[in-house]
């Protein structure tokens, strides 16, 4: 198993993590490449992906329109693993 820690945030976040913030646009998530096949974890929900969608977000963990760390957020949302904004 191949666990890869990413970064996930909004264009400009920052990667260093004694000042990185922590929020719901920004945060800490694992890609895992199993035998079995993908998984994204955050916020305590794990998801299965795909290998392109790994390869994705790991190359671009940026949040905005039609990326695919984007995607996953709202799957992680969906699964009840992220606060929806009120």
């Amino acid at each position: 198993m191949k666990t890869t820690r990413i970064r996930i945030g909004l264009l400009y976040t920052e990667n260093t993590p004694s000042i990185a913030v922590e929020d719901e646009n920004n945060y800490w998530a694992e890609a895992i490449e199993d035998d079995n096949g993908f998984l994204y974890r955050a916020k305590g929900v794990t998801v299965d992906i795909t290998e392109a969608e790994l390869k994705n977000v790991i190359a671009n963990p940026r949040l905005y329109y039609f990326s695919t760390a984007l995607r996953l957020h709202v799957r992680l949302k969906n699964a009840g693993g992220l606060p929806v904004p009120a």
